[in-house]
This record gives C-alpha cells, structure tokens and sequence, in this order.
C-alpha cells in the first residue's frame, strides 16, 4: 500500500518537476518534509483544472481551509497529503497563517480574468510563490539562520521572480482554456487585444506585456542573486530552482512561444541546479 510520503513524493515528481529537483539537494528528512509541502501546494493549485465550475472550486478550497484547521486542532482528516503534513507542521514548527493565506489567493485562479492591477497580482505572488518558499525555508532552518529583513526581502524577491516566469510559461494553456492571466492595467496601457490572445494569436500589444512581465521577473531574479550568496548553504534547497528563471524567460521572450512549448530538457535543468547548489550562486 502506498504512504503517505510515497504519495506525495509521486504527486510532486509528475506535477512539479523543478521543485522536486531543488528538493533532491536537502538531507534525507527535510527533503521528505519538502516534498510533503510541495504536495499540498499542488493540490490546491490544481483546484482550477479539477472542477468545472467556479462554485465548485470554492468548495474545494473550503475542503483544504477545514483540512489546515483540523492539523492544527489536531483532527486531521483521512487524506495521504493531510496526514503527511500534520507531520510537517509538528517537526518544523510551521505557522497556520501562510498555509489559509495561500488557499484563499487560489481563490482569484477562478475567475476568467484574475487581476484588476498589476497590485493584485503582486498580492497573489506573495500569498502564494512567496508563502511557500518561506515554508519551505523554515523547513530547512532548523538553527534559525534565515531570519531578519534581509532574509524576508530575498525570499519575496525570489518568489516574486520564480511565479512571474512561472506564470508567463503557462500562459499559452491558461488562454486556451479561456483564461487572460495578465493584470487590467496591463491590458489597457499596451492595447491587449484578449480575444486575440484567447486565440493563441501573438500581437504588437500582447508582446510589450510579455516583455513588461519578464522585465519584472528577470528585475525580481537579479535581486535575489546578489542576496543568495549571504543565504546559508543549508537553505539553498529551499529555492534553488529560481536559478532556472533566465532560461524560461529567454523562451518567453520568443515571438512564438504561444505556439511552442516554452520547456527546457529535464536533464539540462538538473545540471543547472547542480551548478547553481556547487558554486553558491543562482
């Protein structure tokens, strides 16, 4: 029969392949524990593409709200990833609030256009990329390394940049689906044309918001950067696949990207993080 570990292990191995690798780096228990983390985001974010209707998902996203609070009540339900990560949150200590902040953001992946302003998308980076990765963090610092401004500015900086890349590659899916991802205010200064992205089609205006949006992103990564090599080896396993930025932005930035897969081999990911984790530098 399989574990729970096991689950989730599967679960992030098939659906987050580049956290799964970042993950590989940490030491045996703590990378379990990722995982686990990991596992959970995933089914909250999968919650758009499992109903199919809004109403729907609003009652999946109050299943994982009732689900953090019975772990922290100490009634965890019968669910693989629930009991995984009653044991997380016991071990490492982790805080309720970013686990129901992160739920309620997924809420906004709901709505055919998400983000008024370019504000709200920066709010819903940090409920969610950011959230997480400070989790993860506190994870792997057991010692308490990693705390103070400094640290709280790098870890939403490297989230920022990992969930901007992330979301222009899956912009292509998200429009075929009937989905504009790009903030209103966007939208308006660059003339987008939504129907025509809905369609797949690439235009003048749709390609100053994709170079708006990996500006920030790239703006967001070099930040990070400069500030990682201060961060404890130890945590690096936590982030380590904000290193992969630069290579998903340059697929981004090509004109025809919503017509091809905007990936980058398996293989090559993973020896970049291996370089990023030997040198010390994203």
């Amino acid at each position: 029969m399989t574990t729970a570990i096991e689950y989730c292990a599967d679960l992030v191995r098939e659906s987050d392949e580049d956290r799964f690798a970042s993950a590989s780096f940490a030491p045996s228990g703590s990378r379990e524990s990722l995982v686990v983390l990991y596992a959970f985001n995933i089914e909250v974010s999968k919650t758009r593409d499992s109903v199919s209707e809004p109403m729907l998902g609003e009652i999946r996203l109050q299943w994982w709200r009732e689900a953090i609070a019975e772990i922290y009540d100490d009634t965890p339900r019968q669910h693989l990833v629930v009991e995984a990560l009653k044991d997380v949150v016991e071990t490492s200590g982790l805080p309720r609030g970013p686990f129901e902040t992160l739920i309620d953001a997924r809420a906004m992946d709901l709505e055919s256009m998400p983000f008024e302003s370019m504000g709200s998308l920066e709010d819903y980076l940090k409920a969610t990329s950011s959230g997480l990765m400070a989790q993860a963090l506190a994870i792997l610092d057991e010692g308490g390394e990693g705390k103070g401004d400094t640290h709280d500015t790098f870890v939403s900086e490297a989230g920022r940049a990992w969930a901007l890349a992330g979301m222009l590659r899956a912009l292509p899916f998200r429009a075929a689906q009937g989905q504009c991802i790009i903030p209103r205010d966007l939208i308006t200064k660059h003339d987008l044309d939504v129907d025509a992205l809905l369609a797949g089609q690439m235009h003048a205006g749709l390609r100053r918001c994709l170079d708006d949006l990996s500006d920030l992103s790239d703006t967001a990564y070099r930040m990070c950067r400069e500030t990682a090599k201060d961060v404890p080896s130890n945590l690096w396993p936590a982030f380590l696949h904000v290193g992969l930025v630069p290579g998903y932005l340059r697929a981004c930035r090509e004109d025809n990207f919503l017509e091809v897969a905007s990936s980058i081999p398996l293989w090559r990911r993973q020896l970049r993080l291996l370089r990023c984790m030997t040198f010390g530098r994203l």
